[in-house]
């Protein structure tokens, strides 16, 4: 008997769906996450770190430019008292009175001005060897006490050169930071020494701000040792490390290479910076501690954040896996769920074919003829549309163009008409002017075509129209024209309104016994400009009015017999270019007069005018 091969494709075959889920879960979900978990936590809390420790390099940057303000200045307070000749003019000054003295320094006010302007500086002075001036809180006598100071020993080696020094009065005062220079010497100026001191207090607030310890310092030029000017920091840091543990291992702190330092036995993450980019500041220097403690006490937090993070994606996962292993069906039904998502986005190039006669298969079948009964329709349904939007816009166009071309014969043959009659009674002068204005009239005419033109051009092209008229009725015609100059260079498609001022002579002027008058006037109302051709003519009948308006509501233009085609055909160009809502309103009383309103978009907006 031959014993049976192991198969374990046939084995999972066999297996239900919901098992092969379960299986896959662990092999393909399971160990990736824990993996991916882990690469995730470790890469995170390194982040963490890194931009704990950027932030704390851009507070150290901030932290040097505050400082750097500060001692600019006085550098800049020494730079313009160095070149103060007011200042200059006293201190060379042999006063031979106390009043002379006393009047001059209470003139001399500056020193006060920028000390009050500056809060960081504690004292403006000048030392001099100028006997006359007597001692007082802003100007000092070089005494041999002077003469004595470090400070003064100083300055007389920099010859000239900017000193910065740690100055205090007595052991009993509070230090200051003094920048002291030696006025400039010439013949018959006594020897002087320009201080500015800025109060300590100033930078210890600055670094008291900071989430670290700072240090800030002092090198003593030519020698290897440097000045704790002052230190500042979170007060638990300055509780844990004291000054004289500060200047205890002064020297290491500064020199030793290492970003991270022990001090008391605990760690600290350092950096240091020599204040190097100005020669004024190469003696200063700062140094910036954060405690380690600082840097990884969130480490732990992010560990745990993490590690609980991915429990919840392996719970979230084995709950989800388990609704779906038990509710799943088999992979023909998945394959169909696809293959309907694909169409229901719209998507119909598919092709679904599933084996077997069952409800499955069935159905399959049935959804392809679906896609293929609608693509036929999708196709049928297309054309038929695209045909008929083609058929409009030509239909649109053809109208368009039929109905401007109806205007300039029937125009051009009044004008010719006008013409032949003027010619008859052989006035040469007149039919002079007549011929230029029916010449003005012809060259706008083929300068405009079809193209909008401005309201302007459109008045002139009228007025030439309504000159040649003039010349024909003589004094049975007048006209007044008032139309307004914020319209003028809106843009409007052509010969709106001759043909409205044509219809108004012709069936208003021509036929009224004695004179009459035309109005063009223009208003803005709401959302449209009004264009009124007015006049006092004869007017129109009720009936025939009605049947005007008959017409210009009517899709299709015609002719009612009576008053041509002008307005029906200006109202109909208008409503094919800007819509239904624009065109054409008559008003007329019989013996009293008609009046035209063309309403235009306005493209100024909503307005009340």
């Amino acid at each position: 008997m031959k014993k049976k091969k192991f198969q374990p494709n046939r084995l999972l075959n066999n297996l239900s769906v919901r098992s092969k889920l379960l299986i896959s879960f662990f092999l393909a979900v399971f160990i990736p996450v824990i993996i991916l978990g882990v690469i995730f936590i470790n890469r995170t809390v390194e982040i963490t770190m890194e931009f704990t420790v950027r932030d704390f390099l851009v507070d150290v940057n901030r932290i040097e430019k505050n400082i750097t303000d500060i001692l600019e200045t006085a550098k800049t307070l020494s730079d313009r008292f160095y070149v103060d000749e007011r200042l200059e003019n006293i201190l060379i000054t042999k006063f031979t009175s106390l009043f002379e003295l006393t009047k001059v320094l209470n003139d001399y006010t500056d020193f006060d001005y920028y000390i009050q302007i500056h809060k960081e500086i504690a004292s403006i002075r000048v030392y001099t060897t100028n006997p006359t001036i007597r001692e007082n809180w802003r100007f000092m006598n070089i005494t041999n006490k002077v003469k004595e100071s470090l400070w003064y020993s100083q300055i007389r080696e920099n010859r000239g050169k900017l000193c910065w020094i740690l100055f205090s009065e007595s052991d009993a005062e509070n230090p200051v930071l003094r920048l002291s220079r030696t006025m400039p010497v010439f013949e018959g100026m006594p020897f002087s020494i320009l201080t500015v001191d800025i109060n300590i207090d100033v930078f210890t607030s600055l670094l008291d701000e900071e989430a670290g310890l700072i240090m800030f310092f002092l090198h003593i030029p030519g020698k290897d040792n440097m000045n704790l000017i002052t230190f500042g920091g979170k007060t638990e840091i300055k509780q844990d490390i004291s000054k004289e543990e500060i200047l205890q291992k002064l020297k290491s702190i500064v020199d030793e290479n290492k970003n991270i330092i022990t001090i008391n036995g605990k760690s600290f993450f350092k950096v240091t910076r020599q204040m190097k980019e100005v020669d004024y500041l190469i003696p200063f220097s700062f140094t910036a501690l954060i405690p380690m403690e600082e840097l990884n006490k969130n480490k732990q937090n992010m560990y745990i954040t993490g590690f609980i993070f991915t429990l919840i994606c392996l719970v979230v996962s084995s709950v989800l896996i388990y609704l779906f292993s038990h509710f799943l069906l088999s992979k023909r039904i998945r394959l169909l769920s696809k293959e309907m998502h694909k169409i229901a986005s719209g998507n119909l190039d598919i092709s679904l074919e599933l084996e077997g006669k069952d409800e499955i298969g069935y159905l399959s079948q049935d959804i392809m003829k679906m896609i293929n009964s609608i693509k036929e329709l999708m196709e049928k349904v297309y054309k038929a549309d695209l045909q008929k939007k083609q058929f409009e816009v030509k239909q649109k166009d053809m109208e368009f163009k039929l109905l401007s071309s109806q205007i300039n014969p029937h125009f051009f043959f009044n004008a010719l008409e006008t013409i032949r009659a003027k010619a008859r009674s052989n006035r040469i002068d007149e039919l002079e002017e007549i011929v230029k204005s029916l010449g003005r009239i012809m060259r706008k005419s083929l300068e405009i075509q079809q193209n909008p033109v401005s309201i302007k051009s459109e008045i002139e092209f009228t007025l030439h129209y309504l000159e040649i008229q003039k010349y024909r009725f003589e004094e049975k015609l007048e006209y007044e024209i008032r139309i307004s100059e914020n319209i003028k260079n809106i843009k409007i498609i052509p010969h709106l309104l001759q043909p409205v001022v044509e219809n108004a002579i012709i069936h208003g002027i021509e036929q009224k016994i004695g004179g009459g008058k035309i109005f063009i006037t223009s208003h803005l109302l709401k959302s449209s400009i009004i264009l009124t051709v007015e006049d006092n003519g004869n007017g129109i009948e009720k009936e025939k009015l009605n049947n005007i308006q008959q017409a210009l509501l009517s899709e299709v233009l015609t002719d009612d017999g009576s008053h041509g085609i002008g307005l029906i055909n200006v109202h109909h160009r208008i409503q094919l270019y800007y819509g239904k809502q624009y065109g054409i309103h008559i008003d007329s009383k019989v013996n009293t007069g008609t009046k035209v309103d063309i309403v235009l978009p306005y493209p100024g907006g909503d307005t009340n005018a």
